[in-house]
Parts: C-alpha cells; structure tokens; sequence
C-alpha cells in the first residue's frame, strides 16, 4: 500500500532518527503505544470521531525516540519517530537535532491515508504553545471544510493464501501484531489449519498443538493472558465446548473449573469496561441457546443480567468505545425459522435492546468489526433469504447504510477483524450466494494513495496560550479535553477546555486538579475515564496524585500504591494487559 510522500506534504518534517520521514509514518500506525523522551517534546492525540490527530510542536532539545514492544459439517443452515511541522515549504531531513527549534503551534493532522490514523491515542509527552491551529487536507481540497475521501472495499492480490472457506475463527493477535485465521469449513468438509495474516500476505503456520478441525467456533483477544481464546464450535462429532488459547506460537487446551455447554456460532467479545470475555448465546443440538458467559482469565462464569436478548445464533457483537458497550446485532432462532434485525448493548452488567432511527435489514452470519479510522462499527453482509453484500456503520447511536465505490461479492460466514499494521478492516472467504466457499482478501478503509496539504482553522474560541498541558480524546463525550499547563506569563494552568472538532470551549467542572503542567493524562477503557497523574507546579514541586474525568467533572482518586511523584511522564493504554502502563 503507498504511502504519503514527502514531496507532496506541505510542511517541514525533522527527526533525529535516521530512518525516513515515510518510515515514520508506517511506524505511526503500527505501533499503538509511541512515547518521546527528553526535554519539551511534542505531543500528539487522536481524536477519532473526526479522524484528526492533535501534533503540537514546541521547543525540542535532544528528543529521542523511543518505540515500547509492542459455514460446514452438520451445522444448522437457513436457507517515536520525534517530529515537527511548520506551515512552510517543503524540507525534510531525518538527521538533523531538534535543539534550534522555537515554540510553534498547536495543529490538527486530518489525512485520509489507511496507515495515517491510528486507533489507539498516540501517547507522546506533552502540549505546546498554542498560537494557531492547522489541519492537514487533500491537497486538491485545501480547506477543511472538504470531507474525507469515502472508505471502500478493495480487493488484494496476496502472494498466498488459506483455501477457501467459510465459518472460520479470525482475531488480532497483538502478540505478533497478525491476524490469526483458524478452522471453518470448505462445504464439503472441517478444515483444522492455522493461518496468519501480516499486512500484505498469508502464512501457513504449524503449531506443535492444535484444536480438532471445527466450523462455527468462536474467538477474541484476551487481555488477560494476552493471548487468543478459542471456544466452542462443531465437528463431524457434534458440539464442542472445550477452551483453547493461542500464545503466537502454538495452541493449548485449557481446563477451567466451570465451561459453558458446548455450542456454535455463538458471540464472543472483550469488554474492556469488566476486563473479561463476553459470551452470548449460540446454539447445539439441544436447540438455541440466550445464555450470557464470562471469561476472567482463568475460568468462565454464567452471569444473570437483569435483561437478555432472545435465544439466537450466528448474531454480530463487538466493542463499541463510542459507548464502551458491546454491541450485538441481528442472529437467528432455528426452532421459528426467524431472522433478527434488533440491537442490544451489553454494559458490563445487563443487556438493552436500542431503538436506533435506521437498522439494517434482518440477517445472521454478517461480519462486524470496530473501524478505528471511522469511530464506527462496520458491518458487512451476511444472509437472510439470500446471502448479502452490503455495508452498514453503527456510530453509537444510529445504524447507517454506506455506499462504498466498490464492495466484495455477496457472502455470510466470512472472517472480518481489524488490522492497527495496515488502519483497515480485513476479510477473508465466507460462503458465497451460490453456495461456494470463497477464498478472496479484502480491506475497507481510505483509498491507499491521497496527497495533503495544510489549512489554518480559525476556532471562535481557543484556550491561552500555554505549553506543558495535557490532552486526550474523551470516548464518553466525543471531545478531546485538555487541562493545565504553564502560562504565557510563567504561573501554572488548572482550566478544563474540550474541543469538539470546531471550537474550543471552557468547561466548569465541580471539582479540578490543582495547577499544573506536565502532567500525564490517558484514556482508561476499563472505567470509561480519562485518568491524569502527576506533573509540576510553579513552585517547582513534583507532583504524585491521580485524577479522573468523567465526561463533566474531576475527581480525585485514592490508589492504596501510586508511582512516586513526577512529571513529563509517557502514559498510555496497554490493551495486550487492559491497563494504563507509566
């Protein structure tokens, strides 16, 4: 896929790395967690409801880079690269230091490029001088009030790739930063291989252990032990309800104390907010099944919410950081012969059926994943009375239908996950309108080739100037929110701003940090908060007290251990151990 090159980006770009300024750029969107060390580096934040990222740029003396390591038999079938940008011409070079630098301005990178925009926050140190705001653009479009070139499907070409198959078991593995492919079935029978996908091709691997051969099994990434867990599924000999994990390497069989009846098709997802695997439903030969199941790690429990979906198969769930639900979609009950088109949340406690204005049409196997570059979930195909091919997004609220340019055949039973090496969804095979498994890659994002340029926005209102503040994107309001920082006039900040895409505005929380800057702010899935520590008062006296923000106001926190006091700290969300690592 091609990247951005420098001699079509409008802007000074500097690295004290020797790789290049493109490599950058490829490292950006592979790695989820970047920190820059040294004396006033810059800062960058995500802000994906606008598909925008916060670079600030202020005096840089010495900054390093540093980059932490990161359907088949018998189933039931209805028919830190450290840089900076200034608004001048083009000049690029990846050797020179950053120590001649002076404070610059506070810019907003907006680029439709797949490998531009990540998913995860991009933790670098901390918020300079703000003096004006830019925002990177198709170059053929330079204002921003032009929209983002439209996300599509597009076929690949791998150098190899699995058979064809439908009903197979597909997860990001962030142990090897691959997609992991398992089972599913060609139509005339079980397959048992394992593959992976890097970002550009498939590879076979072979692992000492392996489950049986299987259709239907169900599969996510379990922070817990960081690893893959497989569960359930169907053979030539019935149901399965035995619990696999998959380290990178090789599959192990587990034993966990308590297991839920065996089953298939049933729908698996991490939930960040209980940091456990959620389990709902599926169906066996006893019929189908509205059961809902956890994961801690070691061994699963049966969970009673107050509320359920009805009993359903093949139905689409995943994570939904917009509302830091799960969001579950659609199924089918065999006993009526009904295809479902209803929505339902899972909060951590008990599910809710939604009312949202617009629904796609009633399906079950449909392929649903969370698209970082949108904020949106993306759900693709699947079958009711005859298989399907088109695309939905799901933007916390609404179900709405896209028209993408070009959109693979129609299918069910496909594998579909995102991909942070590449910033795009992919999918693999699924069974075909005609009744063939197919073996066809696809991704949707951005087009992969797109030239920018900058433009200056003029908010109605912006904070004082200051740098040293500190800034995340808020899932829970859709705002990015910054707090403190050092002063024009020298004397520390303790206000609250949040950006909305379009405007800054001051917020009145009840209750506020007390001045600072430097500190070290991140967004924490598993409270839905945004979680501040330490920093540096004017006084010169370091701070060590933890702060959270929930979306309207400040509260502080009392951890029975803490880190002791600092500032100028890198902070960010480990999903592989669903903590925020210091």
């Amino acid at each position: 896929m091609a990247e951005p090159q420098p001699s079509k980006l409008v802007m000074r770009v500097r690295s004290p790395s020797p790789a290049p300024v493109s490599r950058f750029l490829q490292t950006l969107a592979r790695v989820p967690k970047l920190a820059i060390s040294g004396a006033y580096p810059m800062t960058a934040r995500w802000n994906p409801s606008l598909n925008e990222v916060y670079l600030v740029e202020i005096k840089a003396r010495n900054a390093t880079y540093t980059a932490p390591a990161k359907s088949g038999a018998n189933h039931k079938r209805p028919k830190r690269r450290s840089f900076v940008m200034r608004n001048a011409a083009p000049q690029y070079d990846s050797r020179e230091s950053l120590a001649h630098l002076q404070p610059a301005s506070t810019s907003v990178l907006r680029g439709p490029h797949q490998g531009l925009i990540p998913k995860i926050l991009v933790s670098l140190l901390s918020v300079a001088m703000i003096t004006t705001t830019l925002v990177i653009a198709h170059e053929a479009n330079a204002n921003a009030a032009n929209p983002l070139p439209a996300t599509t499907w597009s076929q690949l070409s791998p150098a190899a790739s699995p058979p064809a198959r439908y009903g197979a078991s597909m997860a990001y593995d962030p142990a090897t930063s691959n997609l992991v492919l398992f089972g599913g079935s060609d139509g005339s029978g079980l397959l048992a291989g394992t593959w992976t996908w890097n970002g550009a091709t498939w590879k076979k691997l072979s692992p000492t252990t392996s489950p049986p051969a299987r259709y239907g099994a169900s599969i996510a990434y379990d922070p817990a032990n960081s690893n893959l867990l497989l569960f359930g599924g169907v053979d030539s000999s019935g149901d399965l309800g035995d619990t696999w994990s998959w380290n990178g390497t090789t599959w192990s069989q587990l034993s966990p104390a308590t297991s839920p009846p065996a089953r298939y098709l049933a729908s698996i997802a991490y939930d960040p907010t209980t940091a456990s695997m959620v389990l709902f439903g599926g169906t066996s030969s006893t019929g189908d099944l509205g059961d809902t199941w956890s994961w801690n790690g070691t061994t699963w429990s049966q969970l009673s919410p107050a509320t359920s979906p009805p009993a359903r198969y093949g139905a689409s769930i995943a994570y939904d950081p917009a509302t830091a639900n799960l969001v579950l979609f659609g199924g089918y009950v065999y006993s009526s012969g009904s295809t479902l088109g209803d929505t339902w949340s899972w909060n951590g406690t008990t599910w809710r059926q939604l009312s949202p204005a617009t629904s796609p049409p009633a399906r079950h196997d449909a392929s649903i994943a969370y698209d970082p570059a949108t904020a949106n979930l993306v759900l693709f195909g699947g079958y009711s009375s005859n298989a399907l091919g088109d695309t939905w997004s799901w933007n916390g609220t609404t179900w709405s239908q896209l028209s993408p340019t070009t959109s693979p055949p129609v299918r069910d039973g496909a594998s579909m996950a995102y991909d942070p090496a590449t910033g795009n969804m992919v999918l693999f095979g699924g069974l075909g309108g005609s009744g063939i498994a197919l073996g066809d890659t696809w991704t949707y994002g951005y087009p992969p080739s797109t030239t920018y340029n900058w433009v200056n926005l003029s908010p109605p209102t912006s904070p004082p100037v200051r740098d040293g503040a500190s800034m995340a994107y808020d899932p829970a309001t859709g705002d990015t929110v910054l707090f403190g920082g050092l002063g024009g006039s020298g004397s520390t900040l303790g206000d609250t701003w949040s950006w909305n895409g379009t405007t800054w505005s001051q917020l009145s929380p009840a209750t506020s940090p007390p001045a600072r800057y430097l500190a070290s702010i991140a967004y924490d899935p598993a409270t839905s908060n945004l979680v501040l520590f330490g920093g540096l008062t004017t006084s010169g006296a370091t701070l060590n007290d933890t702060w959270s923000w929930n979306g309207t106001t400040w509260t502080q926190l009392s951890p029975t251990t803490s880190p002791s006091a600092r500032y100028g700290a890198s902070v960010a969300y480990d999903p592989a151990t669903a903590d925020l690592v210091i």
